[in-house]
């Protein structure tokens, strides 16, 4: 998509270079299935203070900002709250008001029991967010993905061939959909218009000329297709487009400000502390009762994206119980014996 974003590149660089703060969101989880939720920005003084995190922060959450210790150049702010279930940061997730609203992300802790011994469970999936109707299968196959989602790291000259290969098949799919969305825009649009001058008006002349233009449209909004359209035709009558209400291509420019602000988000890395010992996770990155996973971008771009862990807890009291048992049995069988 090097050639979709380059204006945002653009403006975004000389931000980028000049700073730049990491996010980690962890969660502590209780036996109970409770848990607190931590969200820790490292950077300098105004990164770390900026909004537009993971997960929407309210009042509700206690704050701390701090130098840190070790480095006196970076500061270090937190956001601390506590749930009682899952429920209660799903219905957070699904009031915030900011553009990750529209990101799927479902929280679910559970506890499986089994008397000597409970199974706490930590899952969190992020619903594919792409929005382009289009299937993508045509266009990229499983390794492609795994390039473009950095599940996969550019570490050689050989990985960056490979990752280039898989982001050019990745603009040919952008470019195309686009195409087919602009061209379903404007025959709705001329169908809607019913103007008799129009009837003849072969639209499908100008897809190459669409086609060519398309991703210098998509830096701004895609009403310039019609000025294009009129130029290219000769008909004035097609500027009647730009009269329709709501604007043809209003759906089209909203699912593209939101996929440049989507591809554009910050990295950040999801931790789940886990009561007990650890049993089974789709982590890679584990240390101790901790483990985490790195969102990128396009993590969940394509499909969806599971972070799922288990832990064995020990039931003390089930073996006191039973210890309880046990003896009193064995006193009961004493007693029968000598009485």
């Amino acid at each position: 998509m090097k050639t979709k974003y380059l204006i945002y590149l653009l403006l975004i660089t000389g931000f980028i270079l000049s700073s730049c703060r990491e996010i980690t969101v962890k969660t502590t989880i209780n036996n109970d299935g409770s848990f607190t939720r931590v969200v820790t920005i490292r950077g300098d003084s105004a990164d770390v203070i900026k909004t537009n995190l993971p997960y929407p922060i309210d009042s509700s959450w206690a704050k701390e900002f701090v130098r840190d210790t070790s480095d006196s150049t970076v500061f270090v702010c937190t956001y601390t709250r506590s749930f009682k279930n899952a429920d209660a940061l799903n219905t957070e997730i699904q009031n915030d008001t900011s553009w990750r609203r529209q990101i799927k992300r479902d929280l679910e802790i559970s506890k499986r029991f089994m008397f000597f011994y409970s199974f706490i469970t930590y899952k969190q999936v992020y619903k594919a967010a792409n929005p382009i109707a289009e299937d993508y299968h045509e266009y990229l196959n499983k390794e492609d993905l795994l390039w473009i989602s950095e599940v996969k790291t550019r570490q050689t000259k050989k990985d960056s061939i490979r990752y280039d290969s898989a982001d050019a098949r990745l603009d040919k799919y952008w470019a195309n959909a686009l195409v087919n969305d602009i061209m379903e825009d404007l025959k709705r649009g001329l169908n809607q218009l019913e103007d008799p001058g129009l009837n003849d008006f072969d639209l499908s002349m100008y897809r190459d000329s669409i086609a060519a233009n398309v991703m210098k449209w998509s830096d701004g909004k895609f009403e310039v297709a019609i000025d294009a359209l009129v130029v290219w035709s000769g008909n004035p009558e097609v500027a009647r487009l730009h009269d329709i209400e709501p604007p043809i291509f209003q759906d089209l420019d909203d699912m593209n400000t939101f996929l440049g602000t989507l591809i554009f988000s910050e990295k950040y890395t999801l931790e789940a502390e886990m009561p007990g010992l650890i049993t089974e996770t789709n982590s890679t990155m584990m240390h101790g009762n901790t483990v985490s996973w790195d969102l990128a971008a396009l993590s969940f771009y394509f499909e969806d994206y599971e972070m799922y862990v288990e832990s064995r807890v020990v039931n003390y009291w089930a073996f006191i119980v039973s210890g309880i048992v046990v003896l009193l049995l064995l006193i009961a069988v004493i007693v029968k014996i000598f009485r």
